[in-house]
């Protein structure tokens, strides 16, 4: 049982069981990000569980390590107030209402700190969604993704920016995708040189890789891979500016591929041979297609993570994994917030049944007034928890 320090009694410390004042007293790390030459960390410290502290999401440092770029919320409006709608975003749960916390009606910053001299300037203000911000490689450039069409909600529009931090007002570069919306789910990547930017564009559920000639003013985006059938998933750029991602269609198993320009330069396959050894996990869309791949190639894999759950597509009976669940041979763990609204709790109780009555090891978690989004922005000890089972659950099943 944790123990606490009080004030001391006649000079001696009397120990006691902490109480709740005491968790919120208590500071915690979240959001790390580690200098380029790996000498120096930054990370958030909040308290445990008072959702008031956590108005800092991270930064991001420049490449000479001197500055570090931070997105920051304003103060929080009264959970209490009445809930005068405006957008279709209030029922994104996790980014429109978060829990008791109404961040449809707070706006984002990104601020700029002098590790060195502690100045403050903020090259972006008042946006509704600042994600993905990263730094060009002179450092004079930040990038991020956001939304600021009128109707955003309903058309999901979405564009990469840049801004020049020593001068924001002088100028911002706009580009988005042909046809689609920036996917803040991928991260953005300059090129070494700094002469070209990729980043995702979601295509009609497909995340598609661009890139933006960054040498070139005013150049248009292009798209550089993807198809009406494929989706990446994660970005990198290796030191020759090579993008590398994870591709993956419906029915077939990722792979890793190293393009050049448009041509696939190597293909790596993460497919299973011989015994069961695989684990999947994911959350939200990876949530699904975890319980997809385990429904449908069951001999493959040695066990399963699976949360936020969406497995029954009313709609789309042919692509539920509810359908075959019956299949599952996989031990699996599913996680999922208790007042999740994108993708209901009772996706996860659903598949949580199935296995069970075919005498699968099924167990599931469930997060007391948790939202979608409860991985990335929810209190740190449900946070802390999530990341506990799921790394005891691989620890488990990987030899």
């Amino acid at each position: 049982m944790s123990r606490c320090s009080p004030a001391s009694e006649n000079g001696n410390a009397m120990p006691r069981t902490c109480a709740i004042d005491d968790l919120w007293a208590d500071r915690v790390p979240s959001h790390p990000a580690i200098s380029a030459d790996g000498t120096r960390a930054v990370f958030v410290r909040g308290s445990l569980d008072r959702d008031g502290d956590r108005v800092v999401l991270g930064g991001a440092w420049s490449p000479d390590g001197k500055r570090l770029a931070v997105v920051t919320l304003g103060a929080y409006p009264d959970p209490t107030a009445p809930l005068v709608v405006d957008t279709a975003f209030h029922k994104a749960d996790g980014l429109g209402r978060f829990g008791g916390l109404r961040l449809d009606l707070v706006v984002l910053d990104v601020v700029v700190l002098d590790v060195a001299f502690g100045e403050l300037t903020r090259p972006v203000t008042g946006l509704p969604v600042i994600d993905g911000v990263t730094w060009s490689p002179d450092g004079t450039t930040i990038a991020y993704v956001t939304h600021r069409d009128d109707r955003w909600d309903t058309t999901f529009t979405g564009a990469v920016e840049t801004v020049e931090v020593a001068a924001p007002e002088l100028d911002r570069g706009v580009h988005a995708g042909p046809g689609g919306a920036a996917d803040q789910a991928v991260p953005l990547r300059f090129t070494p040189d700094g002469r070209t930017l990729y980043f995702a564009v979601r295509d009609q559920g497909l995340t598609h890789l661009h890139a933006v000639d960054w040498s070139t003013p005013d150049a248009p985006a292009r798209r550089v891979f993807g198809s009406t059938t494929e989706s990446l998933n994660g970005l990198a750029v290796a030191g020759t500016g090579r993008p590398a991602t994870i591709l993956s269609t419906v029915d077939s198993f990722p792979e890793v591929v190293l393009l050049d320009g448009t041509r696939v330069v190597h293909r790596t396959a993460l497919s299973g041979n011989g015994p069961a050894r695989l684990i999947p996990w994911g959350y939200s869309y990876g949530g699904y297609a975890t319980c997809y791949l385990t429904s449908h190639h069951p001999e493959v894999f040695a066990a399963a993570v699976a949360g936020g759950v969406v497995s029954d597509l009313a709609a789309l009976r042919a692509a539920s994994p509810i359908a075959k669940v019956r299949e599952v041979t996989a031990p699996t763990l599913l996680l999922h917030a208790a007042d999740d609204q994108r993708c209901p709790v009772g996706q996860s109780e659903q598949w949580f049944v199935g296995p069970r009555e075919t005498g699968v090891p099924t167990r599931l978690v469930l997060y007391p007034g948790a939202s979608h989004l409860f991985v990335l922005l929810g209190r740190p000890s449900q946070r802390v928890d999530y990341r506990h089972r799921l790394l005891a659950r691989l620890a488990q099943h990987v030899r």
